[in-house]
Parts: structure tokens; sequence; C-alpha cells
């Protein structure tokens, strides 16, 4: 709980009235490896901030998983459309490693933001963090290369490289998994060859 009220606190300092009502409704979760905290068709009623562990989002699309989003500790976790529409989602969300996240229910955010006009400021921060998150992802995509995007990857998130699965990475990265594989071959050779300061 420290840890996601922290959080909060970075983005604007919360009153003790907004952190207590927070501390009352905000709710602790377990998920196994493999578990879904989401599956499509339902709708998304929660929003997650991730302690520990590893998420997935993906969607189907003619037989096969595309993988949208990979999150992890320090992430928040939804599917936003579905929450915010209340309406049947199209992702699925999966926990890669066993995971630990806190959660707030939809019902409870609407209450929490007609009680506090503050934690409104902290919505609207979120809502822009998120937007901002996934236009940059969309522009990764179509804008470099698949080397670019394995080399961005190790650049910002180097940890997921090692975390997650092949084929989970090559869907993120939207390759194969046999050309992740000579990447990061090439990567290691490089690496090897270079001169060292």
């Amino acid at each position: 709980m420290e840890q996601l009220l922290a959080f909060l606190h970075l983005i604007k300092p919360m009153s003790s009235e907004l952190e207590q009502d927070l501390r009352s409704i905000i709710k602790h979760r377990t998920v196994k490896k493999g578990e879904y905290i989401l599956k499509a068709g339902n709708v998304c009623k929660e929003m997650c901030f991730i302690t520990k562990g590893l998420l997935r989002c993906f969607i189907e699309k003619d037989g096969k998983e595309i993988v949208t989003w990979l999150l992890k500790e320090g992430d928040v976790a939804t599917a936003v459309v579905s929450f915010h529409d209340e309406t049947r989602s199209d992702e699925y969300i999966q926990a890669l490693e066993d995971s630990e996240m806190y959660y707030i229910l939809k019902d409870e955010l609407e209450e929490i933001y007609e009680k506090h006009m503050e934690f409104n400021y902290h919505g609207r921060k979120l809502t822009i963090m998120y937007q901002l998150e996934g236009r940059k992802q969309y522009n990764i995509m179509l804008s470099l290369s698949a080397q670019e995007r394995y080399e961005l990857l190790e650049k910002t998130k180097p940890d997921l490289i090692t975390r997650v699965p092949a084929k989970q990475l090559a869907s993120y990265l939207r390759i194969t998994e046999p050309y992740l594989s000579n990447i990061k071959s090439q990567r290691k050779l490089e690496t090897k060859q270079s001169p060292k300061e």
C-alpha cells in the first residue's frame, strides 16, 4: 500500500482525509503466473497498481495473440476503453510472473472523485500518462525498424528482455521468434566486440 500511496503523492501531495479514504477501499491481490486478471468479452471493473511481478495485455487476431502492453512494478494496469466506457473488453490481461498488486473498483474510484475533488487531478494525470505511453508505442511501431525497436527496449526497459518469454517479447516487438533470436545474438556479438573504455 505504501508504494502506491507514495506514487500518488509524487503526482501531487494528497490530504490526510483522501489518503485515509484510499486506504479504506483499495484492496490487495496476489496473482499466480498464467492467471488472468481480465479476459476478452468481460467488462474491466478494476484499475491495478503493480507492486511485484509482470503482466501482459494482449488481443487475439486471426487466431494469434498480439501483445500490446508489458507492465511491471510501478505500472498501472487496466483495459482503458473497457474500464472508462464500461464496455466489453477486447483485451486480455494475464500474469507472466507471480504478481502482487493493489486495485480499486470503478464504482469506488468514481465515489472518491466525487468526495475528493483534489483526486481528480491524479486521475487526469494518470489518464494523460497512459495516453502518452500508448501514443509513443504506436509511433515506435510505425517509425522504427525491428532492430531499432529492440535496441530502444534494451535501453529503456532492459529487464523486460530477460523477464519476458521470447514468444511474448517477439509479439510485443511485432517480429518472429527466430528474428528476435538473431537480434539478440547480434547484440551480444556487438557487445563483445565493442572496445572497452
